[in-house]
């Protein structure tokens, strides 16, 4: 690919009425389900699951309410896809559970019911349904509202249309994965292994713990960390598995023996502590090695303090790169095809770097809160007669935001192009040189 992402074209955002915290792609085209809530306590705020559809029309994003789904006292925080085509099964979590969740897209007839149903709705109670206004003026935004960022880009609020549920949602099962005691217990990560047939869990114990799948029959309690886990990921090709935790510790999982095989420690700088919050494998676009990205951050803010985005070897688990960050950094991903990782702060900016870590892109001040995640899609103008998947970066945030970024191409100059212009360039002025001394 000669392109790279250098500066955002549009801007846009989606408001709700409750905190999100997480977002996740469901296909390739364009769906993304987001979630969050105010949990167990009477706050009247809900915890709900919603999926949107963005489309992109002449470089502008839109997104279409398609699913809503009210989760009654269950706060999902944090959720992950299996890796089976199409994506159906989701795991979880839920306060101290792993819920297995079923996201299905209805076929066509289902789906023209729907719509048929929604637009007879939309009908009888075009003028006299206070419902429809009032679901419409919590999912429309202002039209008038606009604003400009501090580079004088017009930031507007995302083109949300009228809710067509053309989308099921169902919770499958649940089980009990954290076990710690007082009211802390919280699982705070789930992932599948590559091939399906497990699911590791982390949370608030510090014990990370290997599920048989579909039946959660457990196969492995693997002791190590002596705080709670923060971060988890599994190889996307091997039976092993990564977790981070506030102990400033990470520790590397064999899935099949049940034992750790590596470790490694956050060195102090400056005497400042640091611990690992985010991890996440990924693909080496130039050789196909898979590297590990991490984010480390300081056990105590304090003012001046500095965070890192960090890349390690798999091989031996050593630093490969490292790029310092002057914010508290909350959230990471990175892009489905391993050219962009994304990184959330704790200010609401949201950071874009290239695989080698050059910053390609930051975006201030975009939510009022710490990003909680974020994530990236690919959309195509549909204005464009044959136009190319355009890059976009999805953030989300207590802040009851949800924020997409349009990522502007720009071609990458020809190295050996450039070679040879500075060698001619070179030659030249040596016979310059050369003459003037004749």
């Amino acid at each position: 690919d000669t392109n790279v992402v250098k500066m955002a074209d549009q801007r846009s955002f989606v408001n709700t009425n409750y905190p999100i915290y997480t977002v996740e792609p469901i296909d390739d085209q364009g769906h993304v389900v987001i979630g969050g809530g105010g949990g167990t306590s009477k706050t009247g705020v809900p915890n709900t699951l919603e999926i949107y559809k963005m489309d992109l029309l002449k470089g502008i994003t839109s997104a279409q309410l398609q699913h809503h789904k009210d989760m009654d006292d269950k706060l999902v925080m944090q959720m992950s896809p299996s890796h089976s085509i199409p994506k159906e099964l989701y795991v979880t979590s839920v306060d101290e559970l792993c819920c297995v969740m079923k996201i299905k897209q209805k076929n066509g007839k289902d789906e023209q019911k729907a719509v048929d149903k929604e637009e007879e709705k939309e009908k009888e109670d075009k003028n006299t349904s206070s419902e429809v206004r009032n679901r419409k003026k919590r999912a429309a935004p202002k039209s008038s509202q606009e604003e400009e960022d501090d580079d004088g880009k017009t930031v507007s609020e995302c083109n949300i249309q009228e809710e067509k549920d053309i989308f099921s949602v169902d919770i499958v099962s649940h089980y009990q994965t954290d076990f710690a005691d007082g009211e802390d217990i919280l699982q705070k990560v789930a992932k599948f292994t590559f091939n399906d047939e497990y699911v590791v869990t982390g949370g608030t114990d510090g014990c990370v713990r290997v599920w048989q799948f579909p039946d959660f029959n457990k196969v492995f309690e693997l002791v190590g960390h002596k705080k709670e886990i923060c971060d988890l990921d599994v190889h996307p090709s091997e039976m092993i598995a990564l977790s981070v935790s506030r102990d400033q510790t990470g520790i590397v999982w064999d899935l099949k023996e049940g034992k750790e095989i590596s470790n490694f420690s956050c060195v102090s700088r400056h005497d400042i502590k640091y611990w690992t919050k985010n991890c996440a494998f990924s693909l080496d676009p130039e050789d196909s090695s898979i590297v590990l990205h991490t984010t480390v951050v300081p056990v105590t803010w304090k003012k001046m303090s500095q965070c890192y985005l960090v890349r390690r070897s798999t091989a031996d688990w050593g630093v490969e790169k490292r790029v310092m960050i002057k914010d508290r950094l909350s959230a990471m991903s990175v892009s489905k095809n391993c050219n962009f990782i994304g990184i959330g702060t704790g200010n609401g900016d949201v950071l874009v770097f290239d695989y080698n870590y050059q910053l390609i892109s930051t975006f201030s001040r975009v939510h009022t809160f710490s990003v909680t995640d974020l994530t990236f899609i690919s959309l195509r103008d549909s204005s464009v007669a044959k136009a190319t998947s355009r890059p976009v970066v999805i953030s989300v945030s207590a802040d009851k935001s949800m924020y997409s970024a349009v990522l502007k191409r720009k071609r990458r100059v020809n190295n050996t192009a450039m070679f040879v212009l500075v060698t001619v360039i070179m030659l030249l002025l040596s016979i310059y040189i050369q003459f003037l001394f004749l």
